[in-house]
């Protein structure tokens, strides 16, 4: 067999570009975590076109019951925001309480979804830190892995029960789409 110098050449460059190449085609800077500020609001940013309603909005706890409120979004204020903090890798949150809030992450009931409810709770109702740990931030906000690689899709804001939009997690994609009441959102830390 017989090479010529341009195809031997030829040869060379593609198996350096090959040897370079990241077998993973995602962007890596998206998958690298940081250490967000000591204490923050968690702010909406909305993906993708439409949906101006849900972003800029800033996760709030609704009141549900004693110890129990939904994760809700709403209009900048710094007297009805929630500041939260990791500890370690639990989203928790400052209520003005001597008792800790953390992000639930509520486990699916029903099969027939994709997405389901986000509890900002009293942990006293829960053993240790909470019930949900596995939480960290990279470029693309908010991150939860708590469940496992790959359960954890995003962030769901959707105008629900209170009047006011409201957090879910998404566990699975739905190829038929989303209610239109909703956007898929990333969740990014803004200093206190």
């Amino acid at each position: 067999m017989h090479f010529t110098l341009p195809v031997f050449f030829s040869f060379i460059n593609l198996s350096l570009a090959l040897a370079v190449t990241p077998s993973n085609p995602t962007n890596s800077t998206a998958n690298t975590t940081f250490t967000p500020p000591s204490r923050y609001y968690l702010k909406t940013s909305v993906i993708g076109a439409g949906n101006a309603d849900k972003n800029d909005l800033y996760v709030s706890s609704y009141h549900t019951g004693p110890g129990l409120s939904d994760a809700t979004l709403l209009p900048f204020s710094p007297t009805s925001n929630t500041v939260g903090f990791l500890n370690d890798t639990h989203q928790q949150f400052d209520l003005h309480s001597s008792v800790p809030f953390g992000m639930i992450m509520e486990p699916s009931e029903n099969l027939d979804v994709a997405w389901n409810f986000v509890r900002i709770n009293e942990l006293v109702f829960d053993a240790g830190y909470g019930s949900t740990d596995g939480f960290s931030f990279n470029a693309s906000g908010l991150q939860w892995d708590g469940r496992g690689v790959g359960v954890f899709v995003g962030w769901l804001a959707c105008d629900w029960w209170h009047g006011v939009p409201q957090l879910f997690w998404e566990f699975f994609f739905v190829p038929t789409g989303i209610p239109s009441s909703c956007a898929q959102v990333e969740l990014h830390p803004v200093a206190v």
